[in-house]
């Protein structure tokens, strides 16, 4: 009943009957009102049995509570009567109908402050202090919905918060314009411990948060325009405890094997992926593996896992740039001088971590790095161009540098519950069933955006890897020199039974578990020159 009125415009809402019995809990639930959005067109009737206790509050209702006590619906016209009255009055109500002390949902609360908006001139530092509870429930939550990241938007006077789960983007609140911007001022002047001002264009920074005693990596960005007055803030969480076993991630039997085959080799395992691709996450699972009595070193501009069998050292990011380019240099020779067996970095981002990099590899070290790029392609691309990393192409492709290239996107795994077996759209679903062939045609399922209740109504119900992993030895490593034509490394690999991405992804998509258009999207399309035989369109 209720979730129905809420999609109506100007919807009218009964009250539960609660009034009768003092001890009675109300009949009926809404859906919790977290979207600032929804408050202003919902308008509320009375039900008799609360008459009463209306005619107590001179006739105004601003919203009521149901059988969790949380608040919900607002009625805009009393809320300008009341304005900062109406929430006491509310909470008085439940105490004389219900006998007991309601709990205000810190979201909710934020919207109802939000909604009334009551023009009151408060210090940046006084509203900084209200919004810490509201940050603390917004990173709860998020953990709480395997979010990965969370976006916070404010443009056109309105604030809307937005979760990563699984990969995709889902609407998690949102409020005025001042409530956004009490939000952004509290991740930075309390959790950050940077000092914040409305007029800052840019800032980075890093925090961590205890959720259920779990420490959490949050990294935070932030931009303003001035000419659009928009901001944008994202917040990537990350379990500093979390450490998977590599054969979770969901790599083909055959590549788990090249993986473990070239975990011996001297040289550096490089991992190449877009943002969300899962790097991170692969290489803490395979630096887990490392053998705990070999010195096993970390040097990153982020810790963002604890490893027991690491020594893990954080590049600094403190004093001017001078200092910090000074004491980079200086981690860099103390590497080389521990007797390293294993050496980890992050990511290789800039000439600074290219070089160290390339050093330490030089020196007959094993290692482990990744860089963002969508192929094996940008990365060399990356690594030898003179306006980017800079690497010296005989050093790239010198025995001792590169052993094992791994290529990988994060994609969703379709819901058992509720995953399709036509697409919505005729065309898709002849073209997929024609380009895998009949037999394979019959086993494909598609995504159902509208999902179902067992996975959150998103179709999807975790993330698994569609990956690449290419052995770097004396008969392919003359091709990574030619980036012009990556066919010629796809058939070294096809010939040599070493599954490209698009074949490790067709074989998920035949299984029922992928998407084949959302997989597309990640990894670009499929043909006769990724799929060979398998594909067979003309």
């Amino acid at each position: 009943m209720f979730k129905n009125s809420l999609k109506k415009q100007k919807a009218r809402l009964t009250l539960p009957e609660f009034g009768q019995n003092p001890s009675a809990k109300p009949a009926g639930a809404a859906p919790l009102i977290t979207n600032y959005d929804e408050l202003v067109d919902v308008q509320i009737t009375t039900d008799p049995t609360v008459l009463t206790e209306i005619q107590k509050m001179n006739g105004a209702c601003p919203g009521f509570i149901s059988e969790d006590r949380e608040l919900y619906c607002i009625d805009r016209n009393d809320l300008d009567k009341q304005e900062a009255l109406a929430l006491n009055q509310l909470v008085n109500l439940v105490r004389e109908t219900q006998r007991e002390e309601p709990v205000i949902n810190q979201t909710t609360r934020s919207v109802f402050e939000s909604f009334i908006n009551k023009n009151q001139e408060i210090s940046l530092q006084q509203q900084t202090r209200e919004s810490s509870n509201q940050v603390n429930e917004l990173l709860s939550q998020a953990i709480r919905n395997h979010a990965t990241d969370i976006h916070l938007e404010i443009r056109s006077n309105k604030t809307t918060i937005y979760q990563r789960i699984y990969g995709r983007l889902s609407v998690s609140q949102s409020f005025d314009k001042s409530q956004g911007i009490k939000i952004v001022a509290a991740i930075w002047n309390i959790y950050v411990n940077q000092p914040f001002s409305s007029g800052d264009v840019a800032k980075d920074g890093r925090f961590h948060f205890d959720y259920k005693n779990q420490k959490w990596l949050c990294r935070v960005s932030y931009g303003y325009s001035k000419v659009t007055d928009e901001r944008s803030m994202a917040i990537r969480l990350r379990d500093m405890k979390h450490i998977p076993d590599v054969t979770t991630l969901g790599y083909h039997e055959t590549q788990l094997k090249t993986l473990k085959q070239t975990s011996v080799n001297k040289g550096i395992t490089l991992i190449v992926g877009a943002v969300n691709s899962g790097k991170s996450t692969t290489q803490t699972a395979i630096m887990q593996s490392r053998p705990p009595l070999e010195k096993n070193l970390e040097i990153s501009d982020q810790i963002e896992v604890e490893l027991d069998n690491f020594v893990q050292l954080q590049l600094p990011i403190e004093g001017t740039e001078d200092i910090i380019r000074e004491n980079k240099e200086k981690l860099r020779r103390i590497s080389t001088r521990h007797d390293v067996d294993f050496i980890a970095i992050n990511e290789i981002r800039d000439r600074e971590t290219a070089a160290m990099a390339s050093s330490m590899m030089l020196q007959g070290t094993t290692g482990i790095a990744s860089i963002h790029g969508s192929s094996w392609v940008d990365a060399i691309n990356r690594l030898v161009s003179q306006t980017d990393l800079g690497i010296s192409p005989d050093i790239l492709f010198s025995e001792s540098f590169l052993s094992l290239v791994i290529v990988q996107s994060l994609v969703g795994v379709l819901c058992e519950q509720c995953k399709l077996r036509n697409h919505t759209d005729p065309f898709w679903q002849r073209y997929y069933q024609t380009g895998f062939g009949e037999d394979a045609g019959r086993k494909i399922r598609f995504h159902n955006l509208e999902g179902c209740p067992a996975c959150r109504h998103s179709g999807i119900r975790t993330l698994t890897l569609v990956a690449e992993t290419i052995p770097i030895v004396e008969a392919n490593r003359y091709l990574l020199m030619n980036t012009t034509n990556p066919q010629a490394m796809r058939d070294w690999m096809n010939e040599n039974d070493v599954l490209n991405i698009h074949q490790h992804a067709w074989t998920k998509i035949v299984a029922g578990d992928l998407d084949p258009l959302m997989t597309q999207r990640k990894i670009g399309n499929f043909n006769k020159e990724n799929l060979y035989h398998a594909w067979h369109h003309q």
